[in-house]
């Protein structure tokens, strides 16, 4: 299952499921294209998004490229380094986070959003 992470036409990246969360990834999966508009909190992108789901597993350490369901958001999140809630060089989520895809390509697009920006999930 792939999904893609547009800002606009050519300036987006690329995801797979990874088998973590798979049911998280296809109720997401089924409810695109999710729109909503960029956020930062240190290296971590997120977006608000109108869907709330179950989570199977939750973890705060993640890594670069997760891509993730935020359940108090509830808002996807997209992990490029650490947070303010890191330590030392970990990843780390404000708080339980389910992992379900990681970016494959484009990771540095994503790097170009500025807050307030319309991202979209497809």
């Amino acid at each position: 299952m792939r999904f893609k992470l547009r800002l606009k036409p050519g300036v987006e990246a690329i995801a797979e499921a990874t088998g973590e969360n798979l049911g998280v990834a296809e109720r997401i999966h089924r409810a695109l294209p999710i729109a909503g508009r960029v956020e930062w909190w240190g290296e971590e992108l997120y977006f608000y998004i109108p869907l709330e789901t179950s989570v199977e597993s939750g973890r705060e350490v993640v890594e670069v490229g997760d891509v993730a369901y935020w359940p108090e958001g509830p808002a996807i999140c997209v992990f490029l380094g650490p947070t303010p809630a890191s330590r030392g060089d970990e990843v780390r989520a404000y708080s339980e986070v389910a992992v379900f895809a990681k970016v494959v390509e484009g990771l540095e697009h994503l790097r170009q959003a500025r807050r307030g920006d319309e991202i979209t999930l497809c």
